[in-house]
């Protein structure tokens, strides 16, 4: 019995330590696709600022990005002109998700480049993958729509083009937790009047709820109830917070 829970609590040990490493867009091991069939082509753009670059501004000068981080205190500053769009101040005390990567592209196709901001909230154990997206959409008018919500794994890589026809869907990620079982709940969302709308069922293979077992899976789980899984994704997409944004001057 003794070696029974030293096994165990190895076992643990190993796999707290596999959940506190850096994370990637979807879990590889329990993906949203089919491991057939590979990733779906998505949005390949750099970070303007990440915890090695510190600082960005645009060659008009328009555009000023700063994200600077001392022991576990960080500071995010984002500037259209002498609009302020973003201004955070984040400490280890806090409840806050703490930013780690800006990207400046254009998102939803309309000409105009948004603001992507991906923050974690640095726990541990499952925990470690609890990640926040603050997305600022720019309008003709140059004013900017907010669109924040959590997800797991948060990457550039969660912009997806499905059908390939150039226009950008975000995967959001989530943890189910059942009654006998772990999920992986992954939901497909598109871009539409400056806000996400939840787009499944246009798109096969969503919803997709992968069973977080002990060796690989693609496939999507039929343990869950069309209930359980309806009023899951149903919190998923009442989460996501749209507003429009306050620039301070």
């Amino acid at each position: 019995m003794r070696k029974q829970r030293n096994l165990s609590r190895a076992f643990f040990i190993v796999l707290a330590f596999f959940f506190c490493q850096n994370a990637h867009a979807y879990f590889e091991s329990y993906p949203p696709y089919k491991f057939k069939d590979g990733p779906p082509k998505s949005l390949e753009s750099k970070p303007v600022v990440d915890l090695d670059h510190a600082e960005y501004r645009s060659k008009d000068g328009h555009i000023k990005i700063t994200l600077k981080e001392i022991n576990w205190n960080s500071k995010l500053l984002i500037k259209d002109g002498h609009q302020i769009l973003m201004k955070l101040h984040v400490s280890e005390a806090d409840d806050l998700p703490f930013p780690n990567a800006v990207y400046w592209v254009d998102i939803d196709g309309n000409g105009f480049k948004d603001v992507i901001v991906l923050s974690s909230f640095r726990g541990c154990g499952i925990a470690a993958h609890f990640d926040h997206v603050d997305i600022f959409l720019k309008k003709p008018n140059q004013s900017y729509q907010k669109i924040s919500y959590d997800t797991l794994d948060a990457d550039i890589h969660d912009f997806v083009t499905l059908n390939k026809n150039g226009e950008y869907e975000v995967i959001i990620t989530g943890f189910y937790e059942g009654k006998t079982h772990n999920y992986f709940s992954y939901d497909i969302y598109e871009f539409k009047n400056y806000k996400l709308y939840n787009a499944d069922k246009k798109f096969p293979g969503f919803q997709k709820y992968i069973w977080f077992t002990s060796k690989e899976n693609d496939k999507d789980t039929t343990h869950l109830s069309k209930k359980e899984r309806l009023e899951f994704t149903l919190k998923k997409d009442q989460s996501i917070l749209v507003s429009m944004a306050q620039p301070r001057r």
